[in-house]
This record gives C-alpha cells, sequence and structure tokens, in this order.
C-alpha cells in the first residue's frame, strides 16, 4: 500500500502557461484536489477525470472556508484516497499558510511534498520588464504583507521604508492612503509608487505615480484585490503594457 501524501502545487501567478511540468505532473498525480480563488481555473484539465475538484477559496458575496474547515477536509480526504493535492495561487510557501497544513498532514502521518510555483511578484517583474533590484537604485528587496493579524499596517514598515531596496506589498490595497500617509515621514513626494492587481489575467489593470498622486489614481481606477504594491527608485524602469 502507497504512502498517503498531500501534494501543495503552486499554481503560480494566475497565466496558466506558467504552471510548472512537475506542477502538471502532481495535478495529474491528485485523487482529491482542493483548490483556491486564485488558482487558475484552467489548470484543473491537468487533472484524471476522476479526480474530485473542491474549491475552498473565496468567490463573490460568499466568505472563504475557513483554514480550520480546510485543514479537516485534507485530512477527510484521506480516509478514501491515498493522494490529495491543494492548489494555491502563486507559491505555496509565499503567504499561502502552507505551514497550517504541513503540521496538520504531519501530525497524521500523511507524507508532504510542495511543488513550487512562481509567485505574483517574480511575474510583475517580468511582465512589466521591473528590475525588482538594480545596481546603484535597490539593493535588495523584501516581500511584505501589509496587514498583521489585526488588519493594522505592520509595525517595522516604517524602519523598512529607510532601506535602499523595493518593497513588493502583498494584500495592502485597501491600506494605501495609510501606508501613503506613513511613507511621505520619510520619502519625498515624488517618490515613486505603484499598484499591480490581477497580474497575467484578462482583468490585469495597473497604476504608476507618486506618493502625491497615487491614492486619487487607485480612485480613478478602481483598484482593488488582489493586487501587489510597489514602493521603489525601481519603478522610474518599469514598462506598462498597453492596456
Amino acid at each position: 500500500m502507497p504512502n498517503k501524501k498531500l501534494y501543495l502545487i503552486g499554481a503560480g501567478s494566475g497565466d496558466p502557461e506558467l504552471i510548472t511540468l512537475k506542477a502538471i505532473n502532481a495535478l495529474k498525480k491528485c485523487e482529491v484536489l482542493l483548490y483556491d480563488a486564485l488558482a487558475n481555473d484552467d489548470l484543473l484539465q491537468y487533472t484524471q477525470p476522476e479526480c474530485k475538484k473542491i474549491f475552498v477559496g473565496k468567490k463573490k458575496g460568499e466568505h472563504s472556508m475557513a483554514q480550520p474547515q480546510i485543514n479537516e477536509l485534507i485530512i477527510s480526504s484521506f480516509e478514501k484516497h491515498q493522494a490529495v493535492g491543494r492548489l494555491k495561487g502563486g507559491d505555496p510557501m509565499v503567504f499561502g499558510r502552507a505551514h497550517e497544513e504541513i503540521e496538520i498532514a504531519h501530525k497524521h502521518g500523511v507524507e508532504v511534498e510542495v511543488v513550487p510555483g512562481i509567485s505574483s511578484y517574480s511575474s510583475l517583474a517580468a511582465r512589466y520588464l521591473l528590475p525588482i533590484t538594480k545596481r546603484e537604485t535597490s539593493q535588495g528587496f523584501l516581500v511584505i504583507t501589509a496587514t498583521d493579524f489585526k488588519s493594522k499596517l505592520v509595525e517595522n514598515m516604517h524602519e523598512m521604508a529607510k532601506l535602499n531596496i523595493t518593497l513588493l506589498i502583498f494584500m495592502g490595497v485597501h491600506l494605501v492612503e495609510d501606508m501613503v500617509e506613513l511613507l511621505k515621514q520619510i520619502r519625498p513626494v515624488d517618490f515613486p509608487i505603484g499598484i499591480f492587481q490581477s497580474i497575467g489575467l484578462p482583468e490585469e489593470k495597473s497604476v504608476v505615480g507618486t506618493l502625491e498622486n497615487i491614492i486619487s489614481l487607485k480612485e480613478t481606477h478602481q483598484m482593488g484585490s488582489p493586487s501587489i504594491i510597489v514602493v521603489g527608485e525601481v519603478l522610474k524602469e518599469i514598462h506598462l503594457p498597453r492596456q
């Protein structure tokens, strides 16, 4: 009897062509697949016809399935099956709460295999020909979430913004006004900032401006989630595609 295995599979940033060959092979092995809203539905074609596919993401007007419920569903799926997959947007190990699913699987004696995916920040850099790092402009980059568990701005963002780096901020488009107020304490009003929504999808859109005008640009273009906020001098090198 083969060992039970949980596959945590990175779906990439949305463009179905950015899925990896290893991810496709893992999808073919799954008897049950739990998939998120940020995973492109086109990827479901790689599963076997008999694979049971269960949506556990958030639909418009509905609440997403809570993580404890997903954990329970993963474990209960192993009562009748040997291979269960979790298809997650981006990379499972980047803001994907993968550690919780790994822990619950190991607790029940289930083997785990993680298949990395292309994170949305990597896809953003490729899509917009944007060098996240650039000699003399950005010595590195930080990928952070804009909120803590209490939905407040991360307290140490103030210190991060002082560094000669590029900031890539996930899950924070609803807090742009607060961010700008904070960043203006550190950077000049003409400092570059951009918002990039639904990268690689038909509904993709973006705005690039400064601390002075980004709020009005956000409102004019009705920027929403899922988005990445980029803060840094490297935005001066960006090539915006036609929209």
